[in-house]
């Protein structure tokens, strides 16, 4: 019988957590630095977060048209329905709400969806005419794996930081054309501080935006290992 609690892997896990505090540090010292600017963080947030709510709420929609998926039925695939319902009870969460296929040569698989209430999973043509039947399994599994992580919605979040640096320095760049710098302009009369300022501000959002896009990869990738390592045993094929 095929193991159906894999466990944690207490150094992934810890590195994991390092990640996160790292990340969670950065948010600091980016509040920080708009703090000092003069800069309300109000408004970058709200862009930020209705871009991140439409990415979380939105994401299977989003990717199924982005990448051509189309949704088949147990009829057409009963085989990729039957291997994806029972990996999915043996990580003890629902099947997913939809189950897709891309007609492209290139051997691929993807899983997103907020949650494992509504999770999507998708492969393509390529992967399931060059793999045998365990090596899709393992794939599958590994999928799987990132819908019971909830990774997407981890990852989501975690590059709420990317994003708002991001319209940061968008803010910046038109704020350098046409003049202006919030409360700060007000309060300083001399012009010369007041580009100090700003090109100090610039320059440290573009290090806070590259070392948080690090660190989000870096915890992509750890949950990369995750998946593999969930997929790897409850498959119960490592190899």
């Amino acid at each position: 019988m095929r193991q159906r609690s894999y466990g944690r892997d207490t150094g992934l896990t810890l590195r994991m957590f390092f990640t996160m505090f790292m990340l969670a540090g950065v948010w600091v010292i980016f509040m920080g630095l708009l703090f000092w600017a003069g800069i309300s963080p109000i408004l970058i947030l709200g862009f930020a977060l209705i871009g991140v709510v439409l990415q979380y709420f939105m994401s299977d929609k989003l990717v199924l048209m982005s990448t051509g998926a189309r949704e088949v039925s147990p009829q057409e695939e009963p085989w990729l329905h039957a291997t994806i319902e029972r990996l999915a009870q043996m990580y003890e969460i629902p099947k997913p709400k939809k189950i897709a296929v891309m007609d492209t040569h290139v051997p691929n698989a993807f899983a997103t969806g907020r949650n494992p209430q509504n999770a999507v999973v998708a492969v393509t043509r390529g992967l399931l005419s060059r793999l045998n039947e365990r090596e899709v399994e393992a794939v599958l599994g590994h999928e799987l794996a990132h819908v019971k992580n909830r990774d997407v919605a981890v990852m989501t979040w975690a590059g709420l930081i990317v994003i708002m640096a991001g319209y940061l320095l968008q803010m910046l760049f038109w704020m350098s054309l046409f003049g202006g710098f919030g409360d700060r302009d007000r309060r300083e009369g001399d012009g010369g501080s007041i580009m100090l300022v700003m090109m100090a501000v610039y320059a440290g959002t573009i290090i806070i935006y590259f070392v948080a896009q690090l660190l989000v990869m870096a915890l992509s990738r750890y949950r990369e290992y995750a998946a593999d390592r969930g997929g790897a045993i409850v498959t119960g094929a490592p190899m």
